[in-house]
């Protein structure tokens, strides 16, 4: 089930659980623990991935060789 409404973070807990138990993916950030504990809560498998941005980190990292 793919849900993507615009809601607003007062409606969000709502309707989270509201649905059945399901896999919530999520992009980590400093505020993704918090609402995954919240969807724990309800049943829910959460699931925290890295941004875009952050798989291109180790990339910029990498010592040059001239």
């Amino acid at each position: 089930m793919l849900v993507k409404p615009k809601v607003s973070r007062d409606q969000l807990v709502p309707l989270i659980a509201q649905l059945p138990p399901c896999p919530i993916g999520m992009e980590a950030c400093s505020g993704a623990h918090y609402w995954a504990r919240l969807f724990r809560q309800h049943g829910h498998k959460v699931k925290a991935d890295v941004a875009e941005t952050g798989r291109a980190l180790p990339d910029l990292r990498q010592t040059r060789q001239e």
